[in-house]
């Protein structure tokens, strides 16, 4: 047998930890980017409630200084730090504050932070990103944190909104690729462990085993998983062994047949030999000689058919069919001639005319022949070939009224050198039979057989040519 050389996985992106470690970082990645939304939604969330509470403090400064009164470049220098062109302070008494020049400003975008949610801060962010003039004022309203009864309104920019946004985003994907990485590394250790290593033990195993079959100490590759990998495992196992068993089978098989095949040989000169003294006995006058010489010849000719059958069977390779039409009906008109030459017997051709299909001619008359044959060593007097198409099947019928096969054969009919009738047949003609089916794509079966009625079915593919 032929050694294949094995492939091996030279470069990291052909092996399968290569792809197991992309596989999960592209759908780790994937899922923690999908998170990355939620997280720059409260990243902004949380940025403008700190601005509205930052503009709270900027106005309770502004109340407690002296008759509530901030000088302006003070005010500009603490709404620059909260972040805001503009605070309105709303209170409980129905009281307002406004800081901030040229209040109240014209207003682009609107936010309430008392109904905020994901989606509605998602659709804030992209209205703020196509309006990123630097004259774009949104309006956000929001309470502060323990006083519910103040309402505090501020004015920002979208430039601001957007770069906190982008800052947000840096922090978002940060966190959700370092969330992939971690979640990618435990991933990739875990089917390192739990399926790369086990493949990888079954593979080189399996090479282990096509290197040196007949090698039972790397035979054992049971693991005691009760998973698929554990199943194949096992069905891996029961294989070797099955292969094992066959190869020593095959090996006693092939000594036995070198040896069978020596014998027959020799076998064959002796039967010659016995044969041409035969012809010697025919010219005899003896009545005893004359009346035992039809039989001995007969079991002559017999053992010198066992012997070239099976030789023949020895030496024959898998079939080299030779394709092309077939005259069906003339076919069996030929069978059904040279049968009548070995004994008078009624053959019916039943084969309707032209009836044509693609295959191995010669293949083809040495099936249907066998089965007629076959029917002749049952003691058959009528022997008829039919055809039916079922389907897309030609099926091909050879029934006798033969004394039938006996029931210990049955399951055993197309095997090499099992004969379904008579002692000293090869048993070939059915294991042949089988072969020139299968080669064409068909199949054969026994339909039924008992005493009075024996029916042979040969399906082949019709059209064949279709």
């Amino acid at each position: 047998m032929t050694e294949l050389p094995a492939k091996r996985s030279l470069l990291l992106e052909n092996s399968l930890s290569a792809r197991v470690i992309v596989y999960s970082l592209l759908v780790t990645v994937l899922v923690t980017s999908l998170m990355a939304l939620p997280l720059i939604a409260h990243y902004s969330d949380t940025w403008l409630k700190n601005r509205v509470a930052a503009s709270h403090l900027v106005s309770l400064a502004t109340e407690a200084s002296p008759n509530g009164l901030v000088d302006l470049d003070l005010q500009k220098r603490m709404l620059g730090q909260a972040n805001v062109f503009g605070v309105t302070v709303r209170k409980a008494d129905g009281s307002i504050l406004m800081l901030g020049p040229n209040m109240p400003l014209v207003h682009d975008l609107y936010y309430d932070l008392r109904q905020a949610n994901l989606l509605a801060m998602l659709n804030l962010l992209i209205k703020a990103a196509t309006n990123t003039g630097s004259n774009k004022v949104i309006h956000i309203t929001g309470n502060v944190p323990g006083e519910n009864a103040v309402l505090v309104e501020i004015d920002i920019g979208c430039h601001d909104l957007i770069l906190q946004a982008m800052e947000g985003t840096k922090r978002a994907l940060g966190t959700a690729l370092f969330t992939a990485l971690l979640v990618s590394i435990f991933f990739y250790g875990f089917l390192q462990v739990t399926v790369v290593y086990p493949l990888q033990r079954l593979t080189n195993g399996i090479l282990a085993f096509r290197s040196a079959p007949a090698d039972i100490n790397r035979s054992n590759l049971l693991s005691g998983r009760i998973d698929e990998i554990g199943i194949a495992e096992e069905a891996f196992q029961q294989m070797q062994n099955d292969i094992r068993s066959t190869l020593v089978l095959r090996t006693r098989l092939a000594a036995v047949g070198m040896a069978v095949t020596k014998i027959q040989h020799d076998l064959r000169g002796t039967l010659s030999s016995v044969m041409i003294a035969s012809d010697t006995l025919e010219a005899s006058h003896d009545p005893d000689v004359r009346r035992v010489l039809p039989g001995l010849i007969a079991a002559v000719d017999r053992a010198v058919e066992l012997c070239r059958s099976s030789i023949d069977f020895a030496k024959e390779g898998p079939l080299q069919l030779k394709w092309k039409r077939i005259d069906l009906h003339t076919l069996t008109e030929e069978l059904l001639k040279e049968c009548k030459s070995i004994r008078h017997v009624e053959l019916i051709n039943q084969v309707p005319q032209e009836l044509s299909i693609l295959g191995d001619k010669f293949q083809l008359h040495r099936a249907i022949g066998n089965l007629v044959r076959n029917a002749l060593e049952a003691d058959a007097n009528k022997i008829v070939i039919s055809t039916f198409i079922k389907e897309d099947m030609l099926e091909i019928d050879v029934s006798d009224n033969g004394a039938g096969i006996p029931e210990k054969v049955k399951n055993q009919l197309f095997k090499p050198f099992m004969s379904s009738t008579k002692i000293g047949n090869s048993g070939l003609g059915l294991s042949i039979a089988r072969d020139v089916a299968v080669a064409h794509g068909g199949t054969i079966s026994l339909v039924v057989s008992g005493p009075g009625r024996t029916v042979f079915s040969l399906r082949l593919p019709f059209p064949v040519d279709s």
